[in-house]
């Protein structure tokens, strides 16, 4: 059902630009974990307190 509804929707191009406009979406996500990561291991090496 979900497949017939996104070929409805993404035509064509549209399903491209959607499934880029996902991947992009992943790359930040990943790009944030990354500096949060980074912040956290900062932070415990300072031995500066942190929030659970």
């Amino acid at each position: 059902m979900l497949n017939t509804v996104e070929w409805v929707i993404f035509r064509g191009d549209g399903l491209t630009v959607a499934r880029e406009n996902a991947w992009a979406a992943v790359q930040e996500d990943r790009a944030r974990a990354k500096v949060r990561a980074e912040a956290s291991t900062a932070l415990h090496d300072a031995n500066v307190p942190t929030l659970k």
